[in-house]
């Protein structure tokens, strides 16, 4: 189904959870690979720039379009295949299933296998080898309502980042429609990189080395895919790569009433961390009161338990492992840092299984309550767009990592919205400027932090990349390496500019 009539203003397909909006002049939504192949394929044989879109839930402007075609996934929701991979089970999806469509056919091992080429006899008996495990996609990121094609068109993570990497590391293949129109099917391995560079299904030649791209060095095709943002060509299938679930899951969320127990406690933590800790996550006071203004339009927040009185932060984290003895030692340790610092363990949060998903909720409802808060200002005149940044400092402890940007904060008479993986050292700092001078000094600010990242050697735009909103602190901050590979990938994989315009670079 495609709309050739230009896309009035107030159209949705127009802007993402950042609040940019952009311009198109058709929306394309097919049904199906055939419809999507023909779509693209006669979009590339025109000339018609396109802009490939999920659920529109990214923070960067990845999928706002900047003229031409939108390609949308919404509707290439299926499951279409089911194997048995030398990693274990792999699920073949399309792009526009849900990451909470796998969360419930995980749960109930129940998944649509009704487009799978599968032989009847061999799909049942594999079925019944799936159904008989307790399987998990472990990059598990926490925005539950992202495509699968749009999570590893930003290469996202999860709050486990550390322990289980990023979306990229649990892909086995990828199904990818490139410039020339075809669809390929890529398998992990297939295409690696070697002395000369990059060979690419199409012929050409990428000459550039992983390291210049920001990849590991044992990467492959799939890795620069994944991250690409819809650079590079428009993912039409991914292989999943599940995982066994670890018999038992705990959570624990405390609430200390000042910023400097939470730091003490969660750097008591990492100094000594259980071999059971997957997660542990930091939110500040303007995070808490971020959940607090979206409870009253959330319903599923109402069902969770309000911080208590007085709560100055808030140290969220996850234990995962088979042995249950393991969990049960490290949450007594970590309870004995909380009395030692101070702070309450009877106003905390034990939960325990599926219990553990209200504390992701509640940790996922600060991003998305900032964007209730950006159109409260956009309500008062100001365009206000989602300014924000994120970074990872290996060179500070967390509290030193913290304590600069709150510095820095006040140096430029500015406020933010503060939380993050302590795990990595990571911090996402959330501006809500009111004014283009206010946005103009966040800006300026972000930029010193990125430097000092930079020059600390860790890892900038940690989150959900670049996209259009921040190409031009990327541009300004990165290496000029990695922007000439970046630039010779693009020109290698999309020659003629046509996919996602405005991405990264111009």
């Amino acid at each position: 189904m495609t709309d050739k009539s230009p896309l009035p203003p107030d159209s949705p397909a127009l802007r993402d959870e950042s609040r940019l909006s952009g311009w198109a002049e058709g929306l394309g939504s097919p049904a199906d690979r055939r419809a999507a192949s023909e779509l693209i394929g006669q979009s590339l044989a025109k000339g018609i720039p396109m802009t490939f879109q999920g659920a529109r839930t990214g923070l960067r402007g990845a999928g706002v379009p900047n003229g031409g075609l939108i390609v949308g996934a919404a509707r290439l929701d299926r499951v279409e295949g089911l194997r048995r991979g030398q990693w274990g089970f792999e699920l073949l999806v399309q792009p526009g299933y849900r990451l909470a469509d796998l969360r419930r056919d995980l749960a109930t091992r129940r998944p649509n296998l009704a487009a799978s080429q599968a032989e009847p006899e061999a799909l049942k008996e594999l079925l019944a080898e799936f159904r008989a495990e307790e399987l998990f996609w472990p990059p598990d990121p926490s925005e539950t309502s992202a495509t699968m094609g749009g999570l590893a068109s930003t290469n996202a993570s999860g709050p486990n980042r550390s322990r289980f990497g990023r979306a990229a590391d649990h892909l086995s293949g990828l199904r990818v429609i490139l410039h020339d129109g075809q669809e390929y099917n890529l398998e992990r391995g297939a295409f690696k990189f070697g002395p000369q560079g990059l060979p690419l299904p199409t012929g050409r030649l990428l000459e550039a080395d992983p390291k210049a791209l920001g990849l590991p060095p044992e990467a492959d095709l799939l890795d620069l895919l994944a991250g690409g943002q819809g650079m590079y060509g428009f993912i039409s299938g991914l292989w999943l790569k599940l995982a066994k679930a670890p018999a038992h899951l705990w959570g624990l969320v405390f609430f200390p009433d000042s910023e400097e127990k939470a730091v003490s406690l969660i750097e008591a933590i990492l100094d000594d961390p259980p071999e059971a800790l997957i997660s542990l996550d930091f939110l500040d006071l303007p995070s808490l009161s971020v959940v607090s203004v979206l409870r009253q339009s959330a319903k599923k927040l109402r069902e969770i338990p309000e911080p208590p009185t007085g709560a100055a932060s808030a140290v969220s984290l996850e234990l995962m492992a088979d042995d249950e003895s393991l969990i049960e030692s490290a949450s007594e340790r970590i309870i004995q840092n909380c009395l030692d610092r101070g702070c309450d363990p009877d106003q905390s949060w034990a939960l325990v299984g599926t219990e553990v998903e209200k504390s992701r909720l509640f940790a996922h409802a600060v991003p998305e309550g900032l964007g209730s808060l950006l159109d409260s200002v956009r309500a008062g005149g100001y365009p206000a767009v989602m300014t924000a940044t994120d970074f990872t400092r290996p060179d500070l402890r967390f509290g030193q990592n913290l304590g600069e940007c709150r510095r820095d904060l006040r140096e430029m008479g500015l406020t933010a919205v503060t939380f993050g993986h302590a795990l990595d050292n990571h911090l996402s700092v959330n501006f809500l400027p009111k004014n283009a001078e206010e946005a103009k000094r966040a800006t300026e600010l972000m930029g010193h932090w990125l430097e000092r990242a930079k020059n600390a050697g860790g890892e900038l735009f940690f989150g959900q990349g670049v996209g259009k909103l921040k190409k031009e602190l990327f541009l300004a901050h990165e290496s000029p390496e990695r922007i000439a590979s970046l630039r010779a990938a693009k020109k290698a994989l999309d020659p003629n500019g046509l996919f996602n315009p405005g991405n990264l670079f111009d």
